[in-house]
């Protein structure tokens, strides 16, 4: 998504992708050299030296939907930042967690099953389980940033029907030009064998990130289109 957004000609993405700038202090990738806690925000800006006059600047640091600093710190921004969370099913996103930490970060024991780590972390704020649970995590952010400053996105709806869901991103940014027509055209020289199908304008459906559930869909399928309705009713 930050490859996605940060290709079009109005948004600039900061000079890393993640700049774990507002961390907790406590999380195994916090940025000693440049954070919240012990550096001003002119340390932040220089993620976005190359950014001068562009119409949308952004990060994408995935774990600040859990990181109490960054709530906290957003939520003291005037104006609010837009936030976009791009949520996955919640059984993906936890095994996702557990190999990232295994393989990326070093941090479990190679020798550690699936099985024993969920063991290890339950009750903790680190369970991946309990992470899926995003309403949970939702809702602090709804009331320090407000409702109207985020936007939720379930991955696997996104992926599978990228042009709308890339539509409805560049209404939430609000970038200049036509991001929609712009995607198109760009997706189709990233990948001209697709080119065909990236360039086919599609029929408009009514359609929002909380969409009725499918026959035969997972459990943690449902649990998570669940959890989108109630943020998007609550």
């Amino acid at each position: 998504m930050f490859w996605w957004l940060t290709a079009h000609p109005d948004v600039c993405g900061s000079s890393v992708k993640e700049t774990h700038f507002f961390d907790d202090e406590i999380y195994p990738r916090f940025n000693a050299t440049a954070n919240v806690h012990e550096h001003g925000l002119d340390v932040y800006e220089k993620y976005f030296a190359q950014c001068e006059g562009a119409k949308v600047v952004l990060e994408a640091t995935p774990i600040y939907l859990y990181q109490q600093t960054a709530i906290k710190a957003f939520a003291d921004f005037l104006p609010k930042p837009k936030v976009l969370f791009v949520l996955r099913e919640p059984s993906q996103r936890a095994h996702s967690q557990f190999r990232f930490n295994k393989y990326r970060l070093g941090n479990i024991d190679l020798g550690m099953s699936y099985e024993q780590y969920l063991k290890k972390t339950e009750g903790s704020a680190n369970n991946p389980l309990d992470r899926g649970f995003y309403i949970n995590f939702l809702q602090p952010w709804i009331n320090a940033i407000g409702k109207e400053n985020m936007l939720v996105v379930q991955a696997e709806s996104l992926f599978s029907n990228r042009v709308e869901g890339m539509k409805a991103i560049a209404r939430f940014f609000k970038p200049r030009s036509k991001l929609l027509r712009w995607f198109r055209l760009h997706e189709a020289k990233r990948n001209p064998q697709n080119a065909k199908y990236r360039t086919t304008p599609l029929g408009i459906k009514n359609s929002t990130a909380c969409t009725s559930m499918d026959s035969g869909e997972s459990a943690d399928t449902a649990l998570f289109k669940n959890e989108l309705n109630r943020y998007a009713t609550g």
